[in-house]
């Protein structure tokens, strides 16, 4: 499967010392291949940024997982490989 910008979407923005967004991805592919080099190929579109947060939701197996986006290269995101964990 491929990334599919129509599932991607803008939830949340910080308040204004802040400077991250959060975003939410609904997909069918897996965590790892979300979390692919250059895997959200409009990120610069978006105005997704490096730090910014993104939920991926994988509704078929299902899992749910936060990461932070780690790069931008040529408008398209790489997540961290590592899920955020909240305790």
């Amino acid at each position: 499967m491929a990334y599919t910008g129509n599932t991607l979407s803008l939830t949340s923005v910080a308040p204004i010392e802040g400077g991250w967004k959060e975003w939410t991805y609904v997909t069918t592919d897996s965590l790892s291949t979300v979390k692919g080099a250059g895997y959200i190929s409009d990120a610069s579109n978006r105005g997704m940024e490096v730090g910014d947060f993104v939920k991926v939701v994988n509704t078929t197996t299902p899992a749910y997982a936060i990461y932070a986006v780690a790069s931008i290269s040529a408008g398209a995101a790489t997540l961290a490989t590592t899920a955020i964990v909240l305790t």
